[in-house]
C-alpha cells in the first residue's frame, strides 16, 4: 500500500472518529481497534514464522479443478470417498 493511500485512509478514519459524539460508540471503536491490532500482530507473526510460500492463483485453480473432478468421480461411483469422521480425526 502506498504511503499516500495509507495516510489518506488514516486521515479519513481520524475525521470519522472526531465526528462521533457518543462515548459508548467511541469505547466500542477503541475496543474493536485494539482487537484488530492484536489479531493482525498475531497473523503477521504467524506469517513471519511460516516459511512456506503462498499458492499462486493457478495453483489454487488447479487444486479446485482436481477437487471437482474427484467429486464427479465419486458421484459416478468410480472413486470412493473417505468418511468425514476420518477426515476430522486427522485434524
Amino acid at each position: 500500500m502506498s504511503t499516500i493511500t495509507l495516510e489518506s485512509i488514516q486521515n479519513e478514519l481520524i475525521r470519522e472518529i472526531l465526528d462521533i459524539k457518543n462515548v459508548k460508540v467511541l469505547e466500542s471503536v477503541r475496543k474493536t481497534l485494539v482487537h484488530a491490532k492484536k489479531e493482525m500482530e498475531s497473523v503477521s507473526t504467524m506469517v513471519a514464522e511460516d516459511e512456506e510460500s503462498y499458492m499462486t492463483k493457478s495453483e489454487i485453480m488447479d487444486g479446485l479443478s482436481e477437487a471437482c473432478k474427484d467429486i464427479k468421480l465419486m458421484r459416478e461411483g468410480k472413486l470412493k470417498g473417505r468418511p468425514i469422521e476420518e477426515l476430522l480425526n486427522e485434524l
